[in-house]
């Protein structure tokens, strides 16, 4: 979590950067993906299963 923070915030800092290129926006929009994925799975909400309430 403390890697997503610092790669966020590294973001942050080059947004104008990221936003004029398109291959920048395309690499962050990959990466965050990645790290969407990773948070998803630690999360478990995928994984398990949830009993319907009655």
């Amino acid at each position: 979590m403390v890697n997503i923070q610092v790669q966020l915030a590294m973001w942050e800092l080059s947004w104008n950067d990221i936003w004029s290129d398109e291959k920048l926006r395309t690499e962050v929009a990959e990466q965050s993906g990645v790290w969407s994925q990773k948070v998803l799975d630690m999360s478990g909400l995928l994984s398990e299963s949830i009993a319907p309430v009655q």
